[in-house]
C-alpha cells in the first residue's frame, strides 16, 4: 500500500474527529470506486436526486463513518503485517530470553512493551460491539484474535507452555485482556448470527481466563449476558421443540442470579457500566417474556385437550403471567428512571430510548394478544382486568413519545401503529398532542393545533385540517421525472431506450405506487408530520410555517 495512502488511512481510522473530516477526498476515492462500474445515467440522477435532498453536513458525515467501517479491517491487516515486519527481530530475541529464563535482560522486554502498546494494542479501538448490527465488527474481531493468536505463535507458542514459567508470567497476562474481550465478541458475532455452538464454545474458551483480567467484574457480567443470551435466543428459535422445562434446566437461571449480584456491586458511572445495566435489565425482561410465552403455549394445550384440573392451573398460570408482566415493566421504568436521575451528565440517549422501546415492546405485544382474541382460555384475565388495558395503552403512549424524544426510529415507527390504541385511550389525543407538541417557550402566546381525523368525541380540541393531496397527484409527482429521464419530455429519448434501464424504471414506479397505497390507509403519513413537529418543540416556528405543512389525506 503507497505511503501516502497509508498515512492517510492511519489518520482516518486513528485520527481525532478534525483529522478525520479532513480525509474527505480519501472517502470520497473508495466511495467512487463501487459507483464507478455501474454509473449510468439514470444511477448518476439517482444520485444527484439524494445529495440535493440531503443535509450536506450529514452526508459528509455518513461518508466518513461508512468509509472507516469498509476500510478499517484491511488497514488493521496492513498494519499488522508491518509491525511483524519492522519487530521480527525483537519478537525472536524474546523468544530466546523466555526459552533461557533469563530474567535479566530487561532491555528487550520493556522495548517490546512499548512497540507493542504503541504501534498495535493502543490503536485497537472500536465501537460497542454488544448489540451492534454493523457486519464489519465481525471481520475485525476474527482479525484481532487471529493476530493475537499468530503473536503468541511467534514467541514461542505450544512448545514453551511447560518449559518457561517467565513467559507465563510476563507475556500471557500482557495479551490476557485483548484476547479475552476477543473471544468475547467474537461469541457475540457469533450469537447475533445463529451460530450458538460457536459462541458457547468461544464463551468457554474464556471462562478460566476472566479472573486474571484486570478489569474481571466488567469481563465476567459481560460473559454473562452472552450467555444468557445465547440460551435465550436459541429456546425462542427453536420453541417448536424446546419447552419451559428444558430452559428453566440450563444454567441460565443460575447464570441470571450471579449477574444479578454483579450488577448491584456494579457502579454505574460511565457509558461503558451504563450500558452493561442497561444489557442486563434487557435480558431480564427478554427472560420474562420467553417464560410467559412458554406459560402461554403450555396452557392453550391444556386447555385444547381439556386435560383434568386445568382450570386450576390455568388461573395459577395467569397469576403467574400478570406478576411477570409487571416485574418486567417495573424493572424497566425503575432503570429508566435511574439512568435519568444519575447519569445526566453522560450520553445515554440510545440506552434510554432502547428501554422505551422495549417497554412499547412488551406491552404493545401482550395489548395485541388480547385484541385479537388470543386470550380464548383467560390467560390474560387479570393482565387486562379492570382499567389495566387502559393503563397499558397509557404507558405505549407515553414511551413511544419519550422513544422520539431521545432521537429513536424505532419509536417513528412504532407511532405509526398507534392509533389502534384509541379503543383502550378515553382521552387519548390530550396525552398525545397536551404535554408533546408545543412551541418553544419563547413563544408561548403560539399554539400548535393537534391534527387528527377523528374529532368528534372531544368538542375542546381546536382542529387544523391538513391539506388533502390525491393519489393521483402523489402518483404524478413521484414518477414523473422517472418518465422523463427515460423517455424524455417530449419522447425525444425512445429510440435509446435501453431494456434494462426500463426494466429497473418500472420496477420502480410499480413499488412507488404500492407505497403510496399503503401510505394513505395508515398512519404513517400523520407519523411523518407528527415526527418532523416533534424534533422540533425546542426550536422557534412561526405560526406559518406549520399551517403550509402538506399533510396527505388518506382515502382521497
Amino acid at each position: 500500500m503507497p505511503y501516502a495512502i497509508r498515512a492517510k488511512l492511519k489518520l482516518l481510522i486513528t485520527g481525532n474527529e478534525k483529522e478525520q473530516l479532513e480525509q474527505n477526498d480519501l472517502c470520497r476515492f473508495f466511495n467512487n470506486l463501487s459507483t464507478n462500474s455501474n454509473n449510468t445515467i439514470i444511477t448518476r440522477n439517482s444520485e444527484t436526486r439524494f445529495v440535493k435532498h440531503f443535509d450536506r453536513n450529514r452526508l459528509s458525515e455518513y461518508g466518513r463513518k461508512t468509509t472507516i467501517q469498509l476500510i478499517q479491517p484491511y488497514y488493521e491487516l496492513d498494519q499488522f503485517l508491518i509491525f511483524i515486519e519492522k519487530n521480527l527481530p525483537l519478537l525472536k530475541s524474546l523468544e530466546n530470553r523466555y526459552l533461557k529464563n533469563n530474567k535479566n535482560d530487561t532491555t528487550i522486554r520493556y522495548l517490546f512493551l512499548e512497540r507493542i502498546h504503541y504501534n498495535l494494542l493502543s490503536q485497537w479501538q472500536l465501537s460497542d460491539v454488544i448489540r451492534s448490527s454493523i457486519q464489519t465488527w465481525d471481520d475485525i474481531v476474527t482479525n484481532r484474535s487471529l493476530f493475537l493468536d499468530v503473536l503468541d505463535e511467534l514467541i514461542g507458542g505450544p512448545r514453551m507452555i511447560f518449559t518457561s514459567r517467565l513467559k507465563a508470567t510476563e507475556f500471557d497476562p500482557l495479551l490476557i485482556d485483548y484476547k479475552v474481550q476477543s473471544l468475547l465478541d467474537m461469541s457475540y458475532c457469533a450469537l447475533r448470527q445463529h451460530n450458538f455452538k460457536l459462541a458457547l464454545t468461544k464463551l468457554n474458551e474464556t471462562h478460566h481466563c476472566l479472573d486474571l483480567c484486570q478489569n474481571s467484574l466488567i469481563k465476567s457480567i459481560y460473559w454473562n449476558e452472552i450467555y444468557c443470551d445465547v440460551h435465550l435466543k436459541c429456546h425462542q428459535i427453536q420453541s417448536s421443540t424446546s419447552t419451559l422445562s428444558n430452559l428453566l434446566s440450563t444454567s441460565v437461571v443460575k447464570e441470571f442470579k450471579k449477574m444479578e449480584i454483579k450488577i448491584s456491586s456494579l457502579k454505574i458511572i460511565d457509558q461503558q457500566t451504563a450500558q452493561l445495566n442497561s444489557n442486563y435489565i434487557q435480558l431480564n425482561s427478554q427472560f420474562c417474556r420467553t417464560v410467559i410465552d412458554f406459560l402461554f403455549t403450555q396452557s392453550q394445550e391444556m386447555y385444547l385437550y381439556s386435560l383434568e384440573n386445568n382450570n386450576n392451573q390455568i388461573q395459577q398460570t395467569d397469576q403467574l403471567i400478570y406478576e411477570l408482566f409487571n416485574k418486567c415493566i417495573h424493572i424497566l421504568k425503575e432503570n429508566i428512571e435511574k439512568q435519568e436521575t444519575d447519569l445526566q451528565n453522560l450520553s445515554v440517549k440510545n440506552i434510554l430510548s432502547r428501554d422505551y422501546n422495549d417497554l412499547v415492546s412488551i406491552c404493545d405485544d401482550y395489548l395485541r394478544r388480547y385484541e385479537n382474541n388470543e386470550n380464548e382460555n383467560s390467560l390474560l384475565t387479570n393482565l387486562f382486568n379492570g382499567d389495566n388495558g387502559n393503563n397499558i395503552a397509557e404507558l405505549i403512549v407515553k414511551s413511544v413519545l419519550l422513544s422520539m424524544k431521545y432521537d429513536s426510529n424505532e419509536g417513528v415507527k412504532c407511532f405509526s401503529h398507534i392509533n389502534k390504541l384509541q379503543e383502550h385511550l378515553i382521552k387519548f389525543k390530550q396525552i398525545l398532542f397536551s404535554d408533546i407538541i408545543n412551541l418553544d417557550e419563547t413563544n408561548d402566546e403560539q399554539l400548535i393545533l393537534s391534527n387528527t381525523q377523528d374529532n368528534n368525541d372531544i368538542d375542546d380540541n381546536t382542529v387544523l385540517k391538513p391539506k388533502i393531496t390525491s393519489i393521483r397527484i402523489l402518483f404524478k409527482n413521484a414518477v414523473e421525472k422517472e418518465f422523463n429521464d427515460i423517455f424524455g419530455k417530449n419522447g425525444e429519448l425512445l429510440s435509446t431506450i435501453l431494456l434494462g434501464d426500463t426494466r429497473l424504471i418500472l420496477s420502480n414506479i410499480s413499488l412507488k405506487l404500492k407505497n403510496i397505497i399503503q401510505d394513505k390507509t395508515n398512519i404513517n403519513d400523520y407519523s411523518t408530520w407528527f415526527s418532523s413537529t416533534f424534533r422540533q418543540q425546542n426550536r422557534i416556528l412561526d405560526k406559518l410555517s406549520i399551517l403550509e405543512l402538506e399533510i396527505p389525506g388518506q382515502y382521497t
